[in-house]
């Protein structure tokens, strides 16, 4: 049933995908999935921001559940049955990388909105109302199924040994096994992985060196933004930053492999320094989930109380002080020329906004 004909690489599979994959999926799941159950709760869903986090952690946990056949058919080698093999030639890595593409541009929506209630509040004020969240996540996640749709669709399932009905060796051809070198395919590859890493990458830099460049002059130049407002705002944008550097850090390997270094000449594995190094890639792309729920527990403050909460079964403390503190302070999250000109809902919106990255 198996596809390897090197005991060697077989051990190597075998520690990557049925040992250190399974270890960290079982560790992933449950943390992912009681992450997005306190997330849901009232208390967090109300900030604008945590209901996008909710919807990065769901996606998160789905790309861990698609991660299972990985498991199962140890990334691609031992398939026990034809509906398997098809499952996994259209949409093995293809549902996963789905699931990613999701969750980094949630992550872009979420620094993009940040950087409008920083840079220009009545544009934010005017985009973001009521349902934009549905019709953006709606939008989003169209345009990362037509993104995979090569995937999909250009697969085939080969029997090696017997015929379909008997079949005792299957090999997959898609767009990361047994690539051709035709022009299309090489054209779309290359697109998927651009729309899945350099482009997200890039715009996520941009976004957030615009907004540490606007909030580090405005705290500079405003003589009434408080300390304790200044040290919130810079805490809230090493939040982004560290998504940010930390997507374009575990996601980058595995582009690389599949762009220029897969090379697997009519078996399921290639080289053993190209799989070793494969092998590590895909275990950084997991480790995402794990670290977007580090994250949220160390530099989001209300997360964390709620989570310490659930786990000690004690009553959530009150961030009366910090509330007291927002209301002395000066509105001070637009310029003094802005401010006489925006109405207090405008105001409270973006103040809202604000908050809702606490750390």
């Amino acid at each position: 049933m198996d596809f390897f004909e090197d005991d060697e690489m077989y051990n190597l599979y075998w520690i990557f995908y049925r040992v250190t994959y399974s270890v960290m999926i079982t560790i992933t799941l449950p943390l992912q999935a009681i992450t997005a159950y306190i997330l849901n709760k009232p208390v967090l869903k109300k900030n604008p921001v945590n209901r996008y986090f909710l919807l990065m952690i769901l996606s998160d946990f789905a790309m861990t559940i698609c991660i299972i056949p990985s498991v199962v058919s140890l990334n691609g080698c031992v398939f026990w049955s034809y509906s398997f093999a098809f499952y996994f030639a259209h949409f093995g890595w293809s549902l996963e990388t789905l699931y990613q593409m999701l969750s980094v541009y949630i992550l872009l929506w979420i620094s993009l909105d940040r950087f409008m209630a920083a840079w220009n509040i009545p544009l934010f004020s005017r985009v973001y109302k009521d349902g934009v969240i549905l019709k953006r996540m709606v939008a989003t996640f169209i345009f990362c199924v037509f993104s995979h749709l090569h995937k999909f669709i250009c697969a085939e399932v080969l029997c090696l040994e017997g015929d379909l009905t008997n079949c005792t060796k299957f090999m997959i051809r898609d767009a990361v096994h047994y690539e051709d070198d035709s022009l299309q395919t090489k054209f779309f590859m290359t697109l998927h992985e651009i729309s899945l890493t350099w482009f997200p990458v890039i715009i996520l830099a941009v976004l957030n060196i615009g907004l540490a460049i606007k909030l580090y002059s405005k705290n500079n130049q405003n003589n009434f933004t408080s300390d304790y407002r200044r040290e919130k705002e810079n805490k809230a944008i090493i939040n982004l930053l560290c998504f940010s550097l930390t997507y374009l850090f575990l996601s980058t390997p595995i582009s690389w492999y599949i762009i220029y270094f897969h090379d697997l000449e009519g078996a399921c594995y290639g080289k053993r320094a190209d799989e070793l190094f494969r092998g590590v890639a895909n275990i950084f792309e997991i480790a995402q989930g794990l670290m977007h729920i580090l994250y949220l527990y160390l530099l989001n403050k209300k997360f964390r109380m709620t989570i310490i909460s659930f786990f000690f079964k004690t009553e959530p403390a009150e961030n009366s002080t910090q509330a007291s503190q927002d209301k002395r302070e000066p509105d001070t999250t637009t310029d003094t020329k802005l401010h006489s000109q925006l109405s207090i809902k405008s105001n409270i919106s973006s103040a809202q906004w604000h908050s809702s990255l606490d750390c």
